[in-house]
């Protein structure tokens, strides 16, 4: 039975709870044997009445919740609005689990997970440091000094544990972002550095970015099935960036689907963070953003006319 087990990471704190909530919402939901999935929580100041209701949710489906304290080593890390300490709580997953465990999904919380997590857990990574997907952007890899088909989003990483511990990558990743070159904006880039040339690559739909519904060159190298599979059909949905599907300010064309999700947990209520009357001044006459809404009207109708129901 053990052989059988998906270990399944995320890392959150409070704030961020009810969508990691949404995101174990929709993977349990889809996969086949949920009774088979492992989750683990790198607990950054989650209260407890919030880790009731998500114990409350997994439960419904008979898998199981664990919650990993992290120390304070991640204390004098930078910060950004938009980014928390505990975005950097994943460097710690060799360290924090079992040493029997030679494997790990990691997974971001701003995610809807569409397809069967079996099938991306079996994809082999023996010989990589983690399996992942090109990062879908026109400049986050210049920071990291790599090119930009080399450059990986590290939201989605099916890690080697083994191969992480015997070559210590997170104390290498650690030192990049606490030495005199420090990257100062996320662990994304101190990754990169430090995993050049070590990751498998994964195919687009496993995390599907909001990159892909502009134009980009980055693209041109994929077969266009590959392409549509993203587009289309994407296992993970990956709501990169500001324009998160639970504020009012989102203009990401399948917003609709984090909702429907959301909807079925106890955090179910309209999506109206950062509602003021300067954002709804911004959202009517804003020329950038209504070249936003615009695309993803066009994006929504294109869905709909494939048979989308929830968009």
């Amino acid at each position: 039975m053990s052989g059988d087990l998906i270990h399944v990471v995320a890392s959150s704190d409070e704030g961020y709870a009810p969508h990691l909530g949404v995101m174990f919402l929709s993977l349990l939901k889809n996969t086949k044997v949920p009774s088979h999935v492992r989750l683990y929580v790198l607990d950054g100041g989650i209260r407890e009445g919030t880790k009731e209701e998500i114990e409350g949710l997994v439960r419904r489906f008979d898998a199981r919740v664990t919650w990993v304290g992290i120390e304070e080593q991640y204390a004098e890390f930078p910060t950004e609005k938009w980014l928390t300490r505990a975005a950097y709580f994943r460097l710690s997953i060799p360290e924090l689990l079992d040493p029997e465990i030679e494997k790990a999904l990691y997974l971001d919380c701003d995610m809807i997970v569409r397809d069967d997590i079996a099938e991306i857990w079996a994809v082999d990574v023996r010989g990589y440091s983690l399996g992942a997907v090109e990062n879908i952007s026109d400049r986050t890899y210049k920071r990291a000094g790599v090119s930009q088909s080399e450059y990986f989003n590290s939201g989605v990483m099916l890690l080697n544990l083994a191969q992480w511990r015997r070559e210590r990558v997170a104390d290498r990743v650690r030192a990049q972002l606490t030495g005199d070159d420090a990257v100062c904006t996320n662990d994304q880039d101190a990754l990169n550095r430090v995993l050049h040339g070590s990751w498998k690559r994964l195919a687009l739909r496993w995390n599907f970015q909001s990159g892909m519904y502009r134009p980009h060159r980055q693209l041109e190298k994929y077969e266009q099935k590959e392409i549509d599979d993203a587009l289309f059909d994407p296992a993970i949905i990956h709501f990169v960036g500001w324009s998160k599907p639970w504020k009012y300010l989102s203009y990401h064309p399948l917003q609709r689907i984090y909702v429907a999700y959301r909807d079925q947990t106890i955090w179910a209520t309209d999506v109206r963070e950062g509602f003021n009357w300067r954002n709804r001044l911004r959202r009517v006459f804003s020329p950038s953003l209504l070249k936003k809404r615009a695309r993803q009207l066009q994006w929504e109708r294109r869905y709909r006319d494939r048979g989308w129901s929830e968009v």
